[in-house]
């Protein structure tokens, strides 16, 4: 290994060091009768409508209904009042990072704590609390404004600069970015107790100005209330143009934009402060049906190679704890004729049926109890070793497949969990299908012993039940057809020989090649070849504080097959710092093996048309050991990073390299940007160093060199999503996959296209 391979795995091997290992755990949310609020779902990537009892995790975001507060009760002595028509996101980690995108909450925050550490983020400032009972606002300008009414407030700007607000005091931003605090004067006090329901303490000196504080995130369960206001607002400042000195009382200038709740209601949301909290807010008559969803949507996206014209209507069904979502579409195709894409049910009823329907889950991954029937995104068994990521969405809508997710999470005294995957039901019909379980538990749960007690441990197989199965559904160009056709009828005559030479020269390749190939791929669709791993993991968190987590882990694999091939990834540890997360894993190979077999592109990859063989058949037969990191990071809210990679050895030169890395814009950044919703870049490479992955010219022809990082193969993808607002409830979306596959030894593009304006009501 040279200096400069050395220097850059030290690099990566140090940004590795920041990783949360946590699964996030979910929140019981309860919805007053007839309110509904919006959950973006991180697990999923979709989006659902709420109206009842229900979970939201870690990393979701919430959008408050207009005119509605809600009320998230993070521990029995800690809850947070949320504006109406305010975004927040609930980050993740042993704490509470409350990422404020738009609007206005209020912490009310009471000794004994069960969390060490509740934060607020928004614009770029972390606000926090020290026994506070306080509201935190931001502005579309991106000037946020912090009251309290109890306690101190400590408000800190992304340079460093720190001010602590006490009780009956505000903190804003002035015009040259300074931090600048003032007394809250009797009008915005009224108004912020009547909102709050929480009575202002007479103030003491505040606290000196502290350091720089980390933000923390959460894994604590929650429960969210949702009430109706009914009558007209107060509080916190509007958006007035801050001044440049302390002695300002922005509340003589503005009221809340939320609403005051009424006598009723009060009642039962705003108790005494002295009072205990012990007691969460009771579950509101739970509706069996809310109000449903609908998205239109019309673009280009393509299909079998060509590119379509797709229109297509979704309907978001909540019903109880289930979320239904139709997917009904009629594609034009490229000659501009209506196709029968999904309704032909005369020769393929399954599958038109069920292309109406996009999922149909009940819960989430986090729960007690998980069923995910439709559409499947990154599905991880354990640390990732067998499955990792793993999609069936990858070539969506052209491809909707029907998979399935089976969770028990966490359950029993010995805290059993089994995770249960199918790729595609209708795979079966062709003898195939991938499927995959994970069983584990924590054999020292019921002991209680300290730290050990965390200790779990776990076992997992993953099976492709035929990995020849898409050669069933390729299909042969026209000419090469008819060569066939020709010499199955007519042999070796002079007439087939007129029509080769012909075809020769049309196509400009050597037809018995041609043949040769067609003959072989017949072959492939009629045979059946599955492969199947097994592997086992065991994992303890050693650190689990508000600023730092550590987990240390490891696992293995082998091949339930008679060809060799194993591998190893320990030790691993999984660290956490702050808003930082990593993971660093030492990790040999011996025989045909690679780490995350099952991955997010195994669909694409598991049988190369152009190759003739399998994914487990084009691995070469190394010895290979190694290190592979990875590092995240959400930075304010502003942007977010990530990205890992994997450097391994052997003699003779024999290497296996990999890396992907992904970027977007934050949803501080991206509310503040006119008309742009999504901004996101990512690209993806592996193999690199194989002796299966050559490097190709640029008119597609195959060297005898070997592809190095940035280079084009059928094993690189990347690509770009972006999203723009054309009117209130409209977006014109864009999301383009670059790919390559090999065609006839020469490497051709394979890229997906969706564009489309959708409409949402």
């Amino acid at each position: 290994m040279n200096i400069r391979h050395t220097l850059f795995c030290g690099l990566l091997i140090a940004a590795a060091l920041f990783q949360a290992a946590d699964a996030a755990r979910s929140f019981e949310i309860t919805v007053a009768d007839g309110s509904e609020f919006t959950v973006w779902r991180a697990a999923s990537e979709e989006r659902e409508r709420l109206s009842e009892n229900s979970t939201v995790a870690i990393g979701d975001t919430l959008f408050a209904p207009a005119n509605q507060d809600v009320t998230i009760q993070l521990e029995s002595n800690t809850k947070v009042l949320v504006k109406g028509g305010s975004v927040l996101a609930l980050g993740e980690g042993p704490g509470v990072d409350i990422a404020l995108t738009d609007g206005q909450v209020f912490l009310d925050r009471n000794q004994p704590h069960e969390l060490r550490e509740v934060s607020i983020s928004t614009s770029g400032y972390l606000f926090t609390p020290e026994g506070t009972a306080a509201a935190v606002k931001t502005t579309p300008q991106g000037a946020p404004t912090v009251a309290v009414l109890r306690g101190n407030m400590r408000m800190t700007s992304a340079q460093g600069e720190s001010v602590t607000i006490g009780a009956r005091q505000f903190g804003t931003v002035n015009n040259a970015g300074g931090l600048v605090s003032g007394e809250l004067n009797e009008r915005g006090l009224q108004q912020l107790e009547s909102w709050s329901g929480v009575k202002a303490e007479e103030r003491s000196e505040p606290a000196a100005a502290a350091a720089p504080a980390a933000a923390v995130a959460v894994t604590a369960a929650a429960t969210v209330a949702v009430t109706q206001p009914s009558t007209p607002p107060s509080s916190l400042p509007q958006d007035a143009a801050p001044v440049e000195t302390s002695e300002i009382e922005p509340l003589e200038q503005a009221e809340y934009a939320g609403l005051e709740p009424n006598e009723s209601e009060q009642a039962g949301r705003h108790e005494d402060t002295n009072q205990s909290h012990a007691e969460k807010p009771a579950a509101a008559h739970t509706p069996l049906f809310a109000r449903p969803d609908f998205e239109l949507s019309v673009g280009a996206t393509t299909v079998d190679g060509e590119t379509w014209t797709r229109f297509a209507l979704g309907i978001d069904m909540p019903i109880w704890r289930f979320g239904v979502f139709f997917d009904i579409e009629l594609f034009i195709d490229s000659e501009n004729k209506v196709s029968n894409k999904g309704w032909d049910f005369k020769d393929n009823a399954a599958e038109a049926i069920f292309r109406k329907i996009r999922y149909i889950r009940y819960g989430h991954e986090p729960d007690p109890l998980f069923i995910k029937f439709g559409g499947l995104s990154n599905v991880t068994l354990g640390y990732g070793i067998i499955v990792n990521n793993f999609t069936n969405m990858l070539n969506y809508p052209d491809e909707k497949l029907l998979g399935l997710q089976f969770y028990l999470n966490d359950i029993s005294d010995m805290g059993v969990s089994l995770q249960t995957l199918i790729s595609d039901f209708a795979e079966m019909s062709d003898d195939g299908g991938v499927y995959a379980a994970r069983l584990a538990f924590r054999p020292l749960k019921p002991t209680g012993m300290f730290l050990l007690d965390r200790f779990t441990v776990g076992a997992t197989y993953a099976l492709d039940r035929n990995t020849h199965a898409p050669a069933r559904r390729w299909t042969v160009d026209g000419d090469d057809a008819i060569l066939r056709d020709m010499r199955d009828m007519y042999g070796e005559t002079e007439f087939f020989d007129a029509y080769r030479e012909i075809y020769e020269w049309h196509k400009e390749v050597n037809a018995d090649q041609v043949l040769d190939r067609l003959d072989d791929e017949d072959a492939i669709r009629g045979t059946t070849r599955g492969f199947s791993v097994y592997g086992f993991d065991a994992g303890l968190p050693i650190i689990n504080t508000p600023l730092l987590g550590v987990d240390i882990y490891g696992q293995t694999a082998i091949r339930a097959d008679s060809v060799r091939g194993w591998g190893i990834g320990a030790p691993g540890v999984a660290v956490r710092v702050w808003r930082l997360s990593g993971n660093l894993e030492y990790r040999k190979v011996e025989g045909r093996f690679t780490h995350g077999f099952f991955d997010r592109y195994y669909l694409d990859e598991r049988f190369s048309r152009g190759l003739l063989m399998d994914k487990s058949e084009y691995l070469p037969d190394v010895s290979l050991n190694g290190v592979f990191g990875s590092a995240g990071m959400d930075v304010f809210s502003l942007f977010r990073v990530g990205g890992s990679y994997q450097y391994m050895l052997g003699k003779d030169d024999a290497r296996d390299q990999r890396y992907e890395a992904s970027a977007g814009i934050g949803d501080a950044v991206m509310s503040r940007i006119p008309k742009i919703n999504l901004a996101e870049i990512y690209i993806r490479n592996s193999h690199i160093g194989l002796p299966a992955n050559f490097k190709f010219e640029k008119d597609g022809s195959m060297t005898d060199e070997k592809a190095w990082l940035f280079d084009r193969t059928p094993f690189m993808y990347w690509g770009y999503r972006a999203g723009f607002e054309i009117t209130a409830g409209a977006s014109l979306i864009f999301d383009y996959r670059y790919g390559w596959n090999i065609d006839n030894g020469r490497l051709v593009a394979d890229n997906y296209m969706l564009l489309q304006t959708a409409f949402r009501f």
